[in-house]
């Protein structure tokens, strides 16, 4: 058999095992594998341990780093950190997190990036019009404060 097959098949493998596994323990070690692709199919993963996803939230590629941010079981602290991240991609992908905090989505509402700041607050207002919550600027306090809507 031809060594590229073998090794296509090898990663196919790979990528199917880092997809679908439930084993904590495997999952930690396909996130050290150095095909950035395992590692991405990782972070799609929903048993993926919150501490892989916390590593994977460091690699040097951002498709890598826009799936953490995009996986709603990352923590808190690490979505916080992404937030900084230098790639707009991952800020964005971040935005769309279902499990970023209304204050990290204002925070994103605001970012130099105009696609990550639009991205931001249309996920902020979808979360406001389920909650039944609106903002509106107080000019006594200088800042936007939250009503809630009567039912």
């Amino acid at each position: 058999m031809d060594p590229t097959t073998i090794r296509e098949q090898m990663l196919n493998t790979q990528h199917q095992v880092a997809s679908h596994s439930k084993n904590p323990e495997t999952l930690r070690k396909l996130s050290r594998a150095a095909d950035p692709d395992t590692r991405y199919r990782l972070t799609q993963n929903s048993n993926t341990p919150w501490d892989v996803l916390n590593t994977l939230a460091h690699s040097p590629e951002a498709e890598v780093r826009v799936g953490v941010a995009a996986n709603p079981t990352t923590e808190f602290p690490t979505l916080w950190r992404m937030s900084k991240d230098p790639m707009a991609t991952v800020r964005w992908a971040l935005a769309g997190n279902p499990t970023a905090s209304f204050q990290l989505l204002r925070t994103l509402a605001h970012d130099q990036d105009g696609g990550v700041a639009a991205n931001a607050e249309h996920y902020l207002q979808r979360r406001l019009a389920a909650t039944r919550t609106t903002w509106s600027y107080d000019s006594r306090l200088a800042m936007m404060v939250p009503t809630v809507k009567p039912r």
